[in-house]
């Protein structure tokens, strides 16, 4: 999109990438959250990269779309979910799909003001600069209403502040016993995807296109040449979920009906329908994976727990994302630079390390 200036020059202003096959894979086969970010361009050309991914079924980072734009605020955010909503909501109803983001105020008030029945969530981590770090993710990783409740009451006991910090967060951004199920995803973190930002403009949008392009072959290759039905990660996250049956003392099991038990753990009870692949504590439907309960009632009935594993997590359907043919591009078009936008102060050349980032390499500062 181009600009015209007071001296009728046109200059380059923002731009949208989209690749079809790309979009297409991902929407046939994997949940329906998306995680959107940015990060500041470095080379001579001074900008942002807006991105959106996703996770394929092996967890491993899943690139949907970008764009460049000349700055980052609230019409530019617009602009790019208005994009990108219009790429995958022709075959997902807005209430289908999920976001996730790093709760940036331009972001939210786009998200609010355009999409406000898209489910949003928020980055954890981001989270966790601002809230005691004992109890923080035992509040993240409550599935159900009582377990949050139980544990935020510890939270206030201990932290007033931490307590209204979260609460002033708006529980919907990221409590699990709010987060929509059959998502096959409970991720409340990101990984950001880095391009080649100190490059030029030109340069960095042709090492995307390469990147994906080989990323996409690289992982179909890879699915070829696994020998199981189910990913790799998704047998060791399954083996460390029985590790963790072992350690919950279950005092009894009731069957209700066919293929349907009331597991009792101490004072609470769960309702596990292997028919319905769910769980009364809500952790089988979030991540798509049997939890401890539903582990422990497969094991009793002498069955399989990998076949109760969502069917996004299977070769077939990796495959499937990945099978994407790909146009050689003959040669690039010329694209408008950058209007080179001077900030205040002297510019700053290493990136602003988190809180959660010192605690990690040693430093013991708290929060």
């Amino acid at each position: 999109m181009t600009m015209p200036q007071s001296n009728s020059i046109m200059v380059f202003e923002r731009f949208y990438v989209s690749f079809k096959g790309v979009v297409n894979g991902w929407l046939d086969v994997y949940s329906k959250v998306i995680r959107i970010d940015r990060g500041f361009l470095k080379g001579i050309c001074k900008g942002e990269l807006l991105l959106a991914v996703g996770r394929d079924g092996n967890n491993n980072t899943y690139p949907i779309t970008c764009a460049v734009v000349n700055v980052e605020k609230n019409s530019t955010w617009k602009w790019f979910l208005d994009n990108l909503m219009e790429d995958i909501d022709q075959r997902v109803s807005g209430n289908g799909i999920t976001l996730m983001s790093d709760g940036h105020k331009d972001i939210m008030e786009a998200m609010k003001e355009r999409y406000p029945e898209v489910e949003h969530r928020l980055d954890a981590r981001h989270i966790l600069r601002e809230c005691y770090i004992k109890h923080f993710w035992r509040a993240i990783k409550a599935t159900t209403i009582h377990k949050v409740e139980l544990v935020m009451e510890e939270v206030k006991s201990f932290d007033v502040g931490a307590y209204n910090y979260l609460i002033g967060r708006e529980p919907n951004y990221w409590s699990r016993d709010i987060f929509k199920v059959g998502m096959g995803c409970d991720a409340m973190e990101m990984v950001f995807l880095r391009a080649s930002i100190k490059k030029p403009l030109i340069t960095m949008l042709e090492d995307i296109r390469v990147f994906v392009m080989g990323r996409v072959y690289m992982q179909k290759g890879k699915g070829w040449g696994w020998k199981l039905a189910i990913f790799p990660t998704i047998i060791k996250k399954l083996g460390e979920l029985k590790k963790l049956r072992r350690l919950v003392t279950i005092y009894a099991l009731y069957v209700s009906g066919y293929k349907q038990v009331e597991v009792v753990q101490g004072n609470e009870r769960y309702g596990v329908d292997l028919e319905k692949r769910g769980c009364g504590c809500r952790g089988w439907q979030l991540i798509g994976i049997p939890y401890v309960h539903a582990i422990y009632v497969i094991s009793s009935l002498n069955l399989d727990s990998e076949e109760y594993v969502a069917n996004w997590f299977t070769k077939s359907v990796f495959l499937r994302a990945y099978d994407t043919l790909w146009s050689h591009m003959p040669n690039l078009r010329q694209i408008l630079t950058l209007i080179r936008k001077r900030l205040p102060r002297r510019p700053c050349v290493k990136r602003k390390r988190e809180q959660a980032e010192n605690e990690l390499s040693g430093n013991k500062d708290i929060l």
